[in-house]
């Protein structure tokens, strides 16, 4: 099974040099990934500007755990820890890995969109 790892883009490189550290989670989309991101930069635990990137590993089931929390109820996703370090031959080429600036924060902006919506279905007469 593929799953994603978020990581800030600098971390990237190294990857490729020491491999990915033990006791890393993983998502089952990017799109998971990126609601973990948006949850941890609207508290506080992210700070903006976030340069990230997106690792997709293939793994065997054996390979990784169930670490599911309240979070991924919240957010309606499931995560996955590898105990064991993965080895740098195991990453994807380069060219492959997305990699993403996040200025602003999304679930704000998810917000104040939504409060738009509402201020121009009003239709107010005087």
């Amino acid at each position: 099974m593929k799953l994603y790892h978020y990581t800030q883009r600098n971390n990237v490189l190294n990857m490729y040099k020491e491999g990915i550290r033990p006791n890393s989670f993983w998502c089952e989309s990017i799109e998971d990934c990126t609601k973990h991101i948006a949850l941890f930069i609207h508290n506080g635990i992210i700070e903006l500007p976030y340069d990230y990137a997106f690792v997709g590993i293939d793994f065997n089931e054996d390979e990784v755990i169930d670490a599911s929390d309240p979070f991924d109820d919240y957010l309606q996703t499931k995560t996955y820890l590898c105990l064991e370090r993965i080895d740098k031959k195991r990453m994807p080429p380069l060219y492959e890995i997305p990699a993403y600036i996040q200025k602003t924060d999304p679930m704000e902006d998810a917000i104040q969109r939504k409060l738009q919506q509402i201020y121009d279905s009003l239709h107010v007469t005087c």
